[in-house]
């Protein structure tokens, strides 16, 4: 079993997790530095195997298989039982959504939700994961772990959601100064450029 094959693949779902409309082939070799030949004889196997779909001319996006897999993973995160009755009286506390972001090497994942009353609320989908510095959860996270905060800033790249999404690496470390500082995080339309601004 070829482990460096694997963690490609690994990869390449990480990334189309981002980009539910689909990737280019040239897309997924440039943005993951793989080299064409082997992005497209990867994304092959990946089609074949139904983790992955061609949602247009050589541009791929995830399949159902990986999807169900994704939701098969969170229903299985015991955390959520636990979870689940702070977020509801957190919720009927501030009448908002509340969500339990769980981390996952670079990224947060949303495990679970309890929804408010409110008729308008932004729904984020559980099982999506989000890069830490464009969610309040996760730049929470990483602003009180400063290894993690420091692979952060050192990434070579710092995906842009929004306008609003903190891919200035001066201007996200003083974001977690200052949220090191106040002792909560925020979400200024970096994630959702609707939310501004917003918790979560």
């Amino acid at each position: 079993m070829n482990a460096a094959r694997i963690d490609r693949a690994l990869s390449v779902l990480g990334y189309l997790a981002h980009h539910h409309e689909g990737r280019s082939l040239t897309h997924l070799s440039n943005d993951l530095s793989l080299p064409m030949s082997s992005t497209h004889d990867l994304m092959q196997a990946l089609v074949e195997i139904g983790v992955v779909r061609l949602a247009g001319p050589r541009t791929y996006a995830l399949g159902p298989r990986a999807v169900g897999l994704a939701l098969s993973i969170v229903d299985s995160v015991q955390l959520r039982e636990v979870a689940r009755p702070f977020l509801r009286e957190l919720s009927e506390e501030i009448n908002e959504n509340t969500y339990l972001a769980v981390r996952s090497g670079n990224e947060v994942i949303y495990a679970d939700r309890i929804e408010a009353s409110q008729q308008l609320a932004v729904v984020i989908r559980l099982g999506d994961p989000r890069p830490l510095h464009v969610t309040a959860a996760g730049k929470l996270i990483a602003a009180f772990n400063p290894d993690l905060a420091n692979r952060v800033l050192t990434s070579s790249r710092l995906e842009q959601y929004t306008p609003f999404t903190l891919t200035n690496r001066a201007a996200l470390r003083a974001e977690y100064d200052a949220i090191r500082q106040r002792g909560y995080s925020v979400t200024d339309g970096e994630s959702v450029e609707a939310l501004k601004p917003r918790f979560g």
